[in-house]
């Protein structure tokens, strides 16, 4: 186990430097490529944001919806089939996992997306069960007209997007410098879907990992969660386990700092405290931010709803999602929003991948709408110029 261990997460420092080098893409694609690009052919920023939204997405759909189209294709195979159906509703689930064109789908399922209920704190198994009893709820919250039109929509995406490329280029000649940067952009935005997923799998299996080292030295996972990796270590070669006043100092919140040839810093108490300061509220009855999609709507009212925990918080269909990022545990809430807004973020990130995608105004790297907007907050949002008003 120790050496495994250590295996583990030497692959996870490595994959971690990969990892962190698109961390500043975002900025050099707002700061540079775009005022380059607005230069060149005579725009003002707001529209040679939206052009360049749309000619640097990448031709590869985002995993996130792959996974939303491969979970909507198995919902309407059971759909289309009365006797499915029918085992659905009874929850006979050797029934419908009996069935010739159903049960490789979701073994395909599982084996593509096995981390996708995985979160920053957790890692849940994919099983057949889980993935029926999913299916059970969205059938009983959608009609199969939706996930049909749902489907369709998710299906030609891609070609919508190609689409709206080849308009734009009937307009605009692209010279070596645009085309180099769109390149540029474009690789971006997908090395950043592709680290989410990749970060996804490795929480996956670091907390499965935990789980079963806290089962074999009698730790619960909210205890192992709180050992750094050379604790652990220590665990495994020397069954030195830290101390339970240890383990109830930093159940109160700790900010560890890292640093270079430098022991480990930890501040007790702390990340709480910080976190109050930088939520301090800032009175101002107007955001600007980064367009990272207009979705063709210049102006959006709705009611702001602050999502902090996705699991938890409440947030309602055609409500305007407001948080300080969106992580995978967001999606399912994006869809159904009528706008996104977020303090942080570039073009490359995940709530401006996710929301060019469904459709859906979003705009990023306000760095406040968190502190000035509140729930229940009429708003409008301009698409155009990346602001947000509270209006009521």
């Amino acid at each position: 186990l120790l050496e495994f261990f250590n295996k583990f997460i030497k692959t996870s420092e490595e994959w971690w430097y990969y990892g962190v080098m698109m961390e500043d893409k975002g900025e050099i694609i707002v700061r540079k490529m775009i005022p380059e690009f607005a230069v060149r052919h005579k725009l003002d920023i707001g529209k040679a944001s939206e052009i360049f939204n749309v000619l640097s997405h990448p031709r590869e759909k985002s995993i996130f919806n792959a996974e939303r189209k491969d979970f909507l294709d198995i919902c309407l195979v059971i759909l289309e089939d009365k006797r499915l159906l029918k085992f659905l509703v009874q929850n006979n689930h050797a029934g419908l996992l009996k069935n010739s064109k159903l049960k490789p789908k979701i073994n395909h399922y599982i084996h593509e997306y096995f981390w996708i209920k995985t979160d920053y704190s957790h890692a849940e198994i994919i099983t057949p069960e889980l993935i029926l009893n999913s299916i059970k709820k969205e059938i009983k919250n959608v009609s199969k007209n939706k996930i049909k039109e749902e489907f369709s929509l998710l299906n030609g995406l891609q070609v919508k997007f190609e689409n709206q490329k080849l308009k734009i280029l009937e307009k605009i000649k692209l010279n070596l410098s645009d085309r180099k940067d769109i390149y540029f952009v474009q690789k971006i935005i997908y090395w950043n879907d592709v680290r989410k997923m990749g970060m996804m799998i490795l929480f996956h299996y670091l907390f499965r990992f935990m789980e079963d080292i806290g089962v074999k030295y009698g730790l619960s996972f909210s205890e192992i969660s709180l050992y750094q990796p050379e604790e652990i270590i220590n665990i495994l070669a020397k069954n030195k386990k830290i101390s339970q006043s240890e383990i109830k100092k930093r159940i109160d919140g700790i900010f560890t700092v890292f640093e270079n040839g430098k022991p480990i810093q930890m501040f007790y108490g702390e990340a709480e405290r910080m976190l109050f300061k930088i939520a301090t509220e800032v009175k101002s009855d107007k955001i600007k931010g980064q367009v990272a999609s207009n979705a063709g709507k210049k102006i959006v009212k709705g009611i702001a709803r602050l999502v902090f925990n996705p699991n938890k918080d409440e947030f309602n269909a055609g409500e305007i999602l407001v948080a300080s990022m969106t992580r995978i545990e967001f999606v399912p809430l994006m869809r159904r929003a009528k706008a996104i807004i977020t303090n942080e973020g570039g073009l490359a990130c995940h709530a401006a991948i996710i929301s060019r995608e469904l459709g859906i105004p979003c705009i990023i790297g306000t760095k406040i709408a968190t502190k000035v907007l509140k729930d229940g907050d009429m708003v409008e949002v301009d698409a155009d110029k990346g602001i947000v008003r509270i209006i009521k």
